[in-house]
């Protein structure tokens, strides 16, 4: 992981490090009740909350949570009757708190315990945590995909969280701070439990509003379901930007209006003329033997034989029915129908341009999408279709 990276991540978990939140209440809490030892100890379990969702989002086991939304309600309700249940518990003793110096050390452990599990189940039971490292670790995923650039970012991610707590704990406890917080203990405990109160009438409200969304949104999966088969057609509107389709029923038609000439026994049937990207899509139909064309592509060509056979002079194979062909840029060849075939139909599908050339590479003419549209609308206008009957494969 690069050292840049590394400095992003620690100034973003910092930041929601510092956010503040239901922790910082239970951290004041834990200092105001039992001094420096306990905010400390809850900044360590803070911390190893956090290591246990930053280690499951990096690893990819979250994934739970985003197919089973089910599963994250259910802790964020726990995590309401846990609120609910510290902020009984600390307006009800807010009025027997006791002096740290004034407990023995077994009653101080069991203390010391019951800071580390509020600080551990504070981040445990609050799911959205792991949506915060989802969003945060995606984006460096790539630059630590390897088990040991996860591990920098899960440890990150802990020591920043912890320390910040801890920093915070002993920022309190600072002889100014911890004078004024003994002195005012019973109302600052008082005001925290409330106000971890109005915290948990917020998540009970966000809990409710998830809880009637999931179950609206499994109906609507479920109808959903119920109304949508294999032959449901899409249901949206296409792009209004979007061109029309190009659609044509008979295109190996024998009307011979739809072929237009190119040269002696030599006719091309229009499928497809896409000015905006220059290229065409066309039938190639010859009723003769012998040489058609020498030509070069600067762009690929796509072929596909439908009847009769043909090669190149240049190629040891012959193009027969069913045969495909690709042509790469560059390509110069001399394209000839083989005696005893009497008719050919080809597709091609021609990027760019074919320029005519001898067979010392002078250029002798060219064809482009522009050109075959000009040769289809003087045929279509001398047939009686009119010129615009063109527009139909115009794109």
């Amino acid at each position: 992981m690069a050292l840049v990276d590394w400095y992003i991540l620690s100034m973003v978990c910092l930041a929601g490090a510092a956010s503040p939140g239901p922790s910082w209440i239970l951290l004041v809490n834990s200092v105001v009740k039992d001094g420096r030892k306990a905010g400390i100890v809850f900044g360590i379990a803070h911390g190893l909350g956090i290591f246990v969702y930053a280690a499951l989002v990096a690893f990819g086991l979250m994934i739970l949570i985003s197919i089973a939304p089910w599963v994250s309600l259910v802790l964020e309700f726990i995590g309401l009757l846990f609120l609910l249940w510290l902020a009984r518990s600390m307006i009800k003793n807010s009025f027997e708190i006791d002096s740290v110096n004034d407990v023995g050390s077994d009653w101080m452990s069991r203390k010391l315990l019951e800071h580390a599990r509020n600080g551990f189940l504070i981040v445990f039971l609050n799911p959205k945590v792991a949506v915060f490292f989802i969003a945060i670790f995606s984006q460096f995923l790539i630059s630590a995909s390897s088990l040991q650039g996860k591990m920098i970012m899960v440890i990150t991610a802990t020591l920043i969280d912890a320390g910040w707590y801890i920093f915070l704990a002993l920022l309190l406890t600072v002889p100014k701070f911890k004078i004024h917080l003994q002195l005012n203990a019973e109302k600052i405990g008082f005001f925290l439990g409330f106000l971890l109160l109005i915290v948990s009438f917020v998540l009970a409200v966000n809990i409710i509003r998830t809880f009637f969304l999931v179950i609206r949104q499994e109906r609507f999966q479920v109808n959903k379901a119920e109304k949508i088969d294999q032959l449901t057609p899409y249901q949206l509107e296409f792009p209004k930007e979007a061109l029309p389709e190009i659609f044509v029923k008979d295109a190996l038609t024998s009307d011979e209006r739809m072929w237009v000439p190119q040269s002696e026994n030599v006719w091309f049937r229009p499928l497809c003329l896409n000015r905006s990207q220059g290229y065409w899509v066309t039938l190639l139909k010859v009723k003769k033997a012998g040489v058609l064309s020498r030509h070069r592509h600067p762009q690929g060509v796509h072929g596909f034989v439908i009847k009769g056979r043909w090669e190149y002079l240049e190629h040891d194979w012959v193009a027969e029915e069913g045969s495909y062909i690709y042509e790469p840029p560059g390509e110069t060849h001399t394209l000839i129908v083989p005696e005893g075939v009497d008719e050919m139909i080809t597709f091609f599908q021609v990027n760019g341009m074919m320029c005519y050339v001898d067979p010392f590479g002078e250029v002798q003419g060219y064809d482009d999408v522009f050109t075959k549209i000009d040769l289809c609308k003087k045929h279509f206008k001398a047939v009686g279709l009119g010129e615009d009957f063109v527009d139909q494969f115009i794109r």
